[in-house]
């Protein structure tokens, strides 16, 4: 009985200290909530068809080169400001500044994991239908950016071919003139078996430079098709369209329960410490353990003292 006497004294006299902050923790959680931005995350899987692709830089998922080109590509700064643009997050007349800061936010937020062939995109947002967009338009861009080393090679090698396209056409003209000068001379040449020698030679060049054209011109043919196969190529297919998978989940009853028990243990802490620092002695036995001196009496509290009609008299305060 004396130990519960002892907690309901102890209690009462630091009633302050463990009630403040039983109030004031979840009034304060309960204002955080209130004021706190909803995130939405939203996923999709997409499944990489290295293999069809061609690519031979992609082809091995299970290399970590391979795992880290597809991760610089996803995260470049090129198919992040791409799919936003295409979105409709930034528009033309936002500022450069922004746009930085909506590529470097979306960097932050955006996971990428790898499993086999398959691509798993997560991306976090404060609005709902914005990181859905975003997240359905950073498939396009990042299929451009992983074959663009293989499209600027096939278009470095287009372009030599076109060179030879155009020496040969150059050197087709100039056989031609040649063939042409030589029939007119024939006609005034004395001699016609020189002329006629003369036109076979011609005749000869032309056709070899007309095969090496030939060849040259179906090899651009060719080039060209395999830059637009790359161009239209599903390299990336969707295989789970973008989702929410969980949004924004803040329940402010929970927060007041969660306040109410952390700022009851912060009171209850506070209460404990300031009563083991609390030296003041309260009793004629915490007299005796401090002490160790005997309680001989006690003297009441005779408040202000002062003299009245000549005589010395106390007032209670």
């Amino acid at each position: 009985m004396q130990k519960v006497l002892f907690l309901l004294t102890v209690i009462w006299r630091y009633r302050w200290r463990w009630a403040l902050p039983l109030v004031l923790v979840p009034l304060l959680m309960l204002f955080h909530s209130l004021k706190m931005v909803p995130v939405y995350h939203a996923t999709t899987t997409l499944h990489m068809n290295a293999d069809e692709a061609g690519v031979s830089y992609i082809t091995n998922l299970e290399d970590p080169a391979t795992r880290d080109i597809i991760g610089r590509a996803l995260f470049s700064e090129e198919v992040l400001r791409a799919a936003l643009y295409d979105a409709g997050i930034v528009l033309e007349s936002t500022s450069s500044g922004r746009v930085q800061n909506r590529i470097d936010g979306t960097r932050r937020h955006l996971i990428l994991k790898m499993g086999g062939e398959t691509l798993t995109l997560k991306l976090s947002g404060d609005d709902k239908e914005q990181t859905l967009r975003l997240l359905s338009s950073l498939s396009t861009p990042f299929r451009d950016e992983l074959l663009a080393p293989e499209r600027f090679r096939l278009e470095e090698e287009l372009a030599k071919i076109l060179e030879r396209v155009q020496y040969y056409t150059t050197q087709k003209i100039q056989a031609e003139a040649l063939l042409q000068a030589a029939e007119q001379a024939k006609q005034a040449a004395a001699v016609k078996l020189e002329a006629n020698t003369a036109i076979a030679r011609a005749q000869f060049e032309l056709e070899t430079i007309q095969k090496s054209l030939d060849l040259a011109q179906a090899e651009y043919d060719n080039q060209l098709l395999l830059i637009q196969k790359i161009q239209t190529q599903r390299l990336l297919r969707v295989v789970e369209a973008p989702r929410l998978v969980q949004g924004p989940q803040v329940s402010h009853l929970s927060t007041v329960l969660l306040g109410l028990i952390l700022g009851l243990m912060l009171g209850v802490a506070i209460t404990i410490l300031s009563q083991l620092l609390d030296n003041t002695l309260r009793s004629d036995d915490d007299i005796r353990s401090a002490l160790g001196l005997r309680v001989l009496g006690r003297m009441p509290n005779l408040g202000r003292l002062q003299f009245m009609d000549g005589r010395l008299g106390s007032l209670p305060e």
